[in-house]
């Protein structure tokens, strides 16, 4: 198993929770997923942000399409708050990273966790993988 340690950078954010790595097979590519999630204030506003990564195990291109990315964030109590669209790659890639997630007003004090998905083409369509939820996050 492999283990993230320090912060995480995806998407251009610096994530300080990170999900455990899940791995996985399709259509003759093997691929790995995480996501992050941040918590904190911005000049005095509370933020909670997360973001999705799925990329090829041995960095090898796949073409337009073959990966999809999104991300949830909840609350600790199980609550979805806000998903993003899908983003798939549109060239030939290694790597396909979700829009951010953001929430607008989270509860200061609160807990909020984040949960990818994952797209790889199959020949005929999508097969979908969830990455490993994140830890907690308080927003403080």
């Amino acid at each position: 198993m492999s283990f993230l340690v320090g912060i995480i950078i995806s998407c251009g954010v610096a994530f300080a929770g990170s999900s455990p790595f899940g791995y996985f097979s399709v259509y003759g590519y093997n691929y790995k997923n995480w996501c992050g999630i941040a918590a904190g204030f911005i000049d005095g506003d509370p933020y909670v942000n997360g973001g999705s990564t799925m990329m090829t195990q041995d960095y090898s291109y796949v073409p337009s399409g073959y990966m999809g990315a999104m991300v949830e964030l909840f609350e600790e109590n199980g609550y979805m708050v806000i998903d993003t669209p899908w983003e798939y790659n549109s060239g030939s890639d290694y790597r396909i990273e979700s829009q951010i997630a953001s929430i607008d007003s989270p509860t200061v004090g609160g807990y909020y966790y984040a949960r990818g998905k994952s797209a790889a083409f199959n020949g005929n369509g999508y097969s979908y993988y969830y990455t490993f939820r994140t830890p907690n996050e308080k927003v403080d």
